[in-house]
């Protein structure tokens, strides 16, 4: 039909209006455009039917394939899935290229357009869609292709359970790309398919707990770790699982449950090396916030041990960055901000952005302590940018702390409470115990540094409330509260939280104790001043605590003058 028929066809059809003096038509209505479309749509389809409809046989079959793929494919993957030789496809392949079926694009066969893949499968029968998706999932886990588009062909099968597993692999992978939602949505999908039971169930779960984590989504992310266990019941997978709640608690909610928990997996982890160090390594970074050094170091040794025996280079190298934390804690400042920062070097070279953040941010926290503030801040801001790219809200509220406290060394108390506030209300979203307690230091140090002792000795004592169990947080609060209320000439309260602070926190922690100590002996005119700041004044500096030096300087100062 020539086209100024069809033109006067539809225009006898109430689509068209007559043509102008130029000679150009156009539609009659915006509603006879819809129906004009809609009808040349219909026709298109028609047509492509027809076409497809003229190819039997092996041509049929592989342009049913093409059309379930959706993509370019090679000619070797195409063929397997058709059960042909190469030679024997080429046949077919010519066959619907030269009807405008098929194409060869840059990375292999697909269809020429995707309405001819709509069409074609809209075409096909349940059991040959069914029976060709099959085809194609075996031909992609033979060749270990892409997971997501396995689960999609397995369930296209009906074949729910290998669907399932397809997604678990796939979860796992989008974690390991730091692909957070990706791997969330991929888990949700692989719970969703009717196919995940018992051990394929757990990973999902487990995954999606990760995912969540990562996103700041605690409470579910617990929830999902709890309904993993469950669903195994015993051995190394278990204790993994117990692995990572343990991990979960240990920050956000309570060190000690977290420790327990630990032990439990490490009762499941039996002997199974992998799952022995996995457990080790969490429970040694534990002890070592449980101020329990000897432990820790032992533990993380033999974790090591069994890493570097079977080759996992990024678990020796998660060991190396606990060390480092331990040395931190509990010896030298100096030497544990040099590890950390080599650990956080490590991570970097390895691709393993979401690593960084912690031993970056840590390292910063260290060179503050070392009365290094303007590196400390440049590291901490490295660690924040990191946490920000990668959307990682935990690692947010963690560099927002330390680069506050290194904003109030410079000097800068305004930016310092700010970022203490910006970091509180990410963590008190995450529903975070831990990093809201810091998020309370930190604002806590600002107000010091401002001159409103009120408004100071509130955040110390909100942080204190929150760190039950978190040893050295509760340390600092208390000794900060302490330093405080001798500010404010409340001796007999200072004198309690100072009692607090010295019983308990790591070596880390206990500097500041020590300070309060001092500042309060001095304000008492304690006849055993001397000796308590000449303490506090060692230990400090054998430990590289620069930063408390000049406040201890000025307590002898005051000492000496009012002897």
């Amino acid at each position: 039909m020539a086209v100024a028929e069809v033109l006067r066809l539809l225009h006898t059809e109430g689509l068209l209006e007559a043509a102008d003096a130029g000679g150009r038509w156009r539609a009659a209505s915006p509603e006879a455009a819809a129906r004009a479309r809609q009808a040349g749509r219909t026709g298109q389809r028609r047509a492509i039917g027809d076409r497809a409809a003229a190819h039997t046989g092996q041509a049929a079959t592989v342009l049913a394939l093409l059309a379930l793929l959706g993509r370019e494919v090679s000619a070797q993957t195409l063929a397997a899935a058709a059960e042909l030789s190469l030679p024997e496809l080429l046949g077919p392949l010519e066959e619907l290229a030269a009807a405008n079926l098929v194409r060869l694009g840059d990375h292999g066969w697909r269809t020429a357009h995707d309405m001819v893949a709509e069409v074609v499968v809209d075409g096909l029968t349940d059991a040959t869609r069914a029976r060709l998706h099959a085809r194609l999932a075996t031909v992609l886990d033979v060749e270990h292709g892409d997971a997501p588009e396995q689960a999609r062909h397995w369930l296209g099968a009906g074949d729910v359970v290998r669907a399932a597993e397809a997604y678990a692999r796939a979860a796992a992978h989008a974690l390991d790309q730091v692909a957070d939602a990706e791997a969330d949505q991929l888990a949700d999908a692989g719970l969703a398919t009717g196919g995940a039971d018992g051990p394929v169930r757990a990973r999902l779960l487990a995954a999606r707990a990760q995912a969540r984590r990562r996103r700041g989504d605690i409470a579910a992310a617990r929830d999902d770790l709890r309904a993993a266990a469950a669903g195994y019941p015993g051995g190394s997978a278990r204790a993994g699982v117990l692995a990572q709640l343990a991990a979960l608690d240990s920050g956000a909610d309570d060190m000690r449950r977290a420790a327990e928990v630990a032990e439990l997996a490490l009762i499941e982890a039996g002997g199974d090396d992998q799952a022995r160090a996995s457990v080790l390594e969490v429970a040694s970074v534990i002890d070592m916030n449980l101020d329990h050094p000897e432990r820790s170091a032992a533990r993380a040794a033999e974790a090591l041990a069994i890493y570097t025996r079977t080759g996992d280079s990024r678990g020796a190298a998660r060991i190396l960055d606990a060390r480092a934390m331990a040395a931190f804690l509990h010896g030298s400042i100096e030497e544990g901000a040099d590890e950390l920062d080599r650990a956080a070097h490590l991570f970097e070279s390895s691709g393993d952005l979401m690593r960084t953040v912690t031993p970056r941010s840590t390292c910063g926290h260290g060179r503050v302590l070392l009365d290094r503030a303007a590196q400390g801040l440049a590291d901490t801001e490295r660690a924040l940018d990191v946490a920000r790219t990668l959307g990682h809200p935990d690692g947010q509220t963690y560099a927002l702390w330390h680069r506050s406290e290194a904003l109030s060394a410079l000097g800068r108390p305004d930016d310092a409470l700010a970022d203490g506030r910006a970091a509180l209300a990410i963590a008190q979203r995450l529903n975070h115990r831990g990093w809201t307690a810091t998020a309370w230091r930190a604002i806590g140090i600002a107000c010091q540094n401002k001159g409103d002792l009120p408004a100071a000795l509130d955040a110390f004592h909100r942080s204190l409330e929150l760190s039950t169990n978190l040893d050295l947080f509760g340390c600092w609060a208390a000794a900060r509260a302490a330093l405080t209320c001798i500010d404010l000439n409340r001796l007999a309260e200072a004198e309690r939280l100072i009692a607090r602070a010295l019983a308990s926190g790591p070596a880390l922690g206990r500097h500041e104790a020590r300070w309060a100590a001092a500042a309060l002996s001095v304000a008492q005119r304690d006849p055993s001043a001397a000796a308590v700041l000449g303490t506090a004044f060692e230990a400090a500096s054998a430990a590289g605590a620069r930063l408390y030096l000049p406040y201890l300087t000025e307590l002898r100062h005051r000492l000496e003058t009012a002897g």
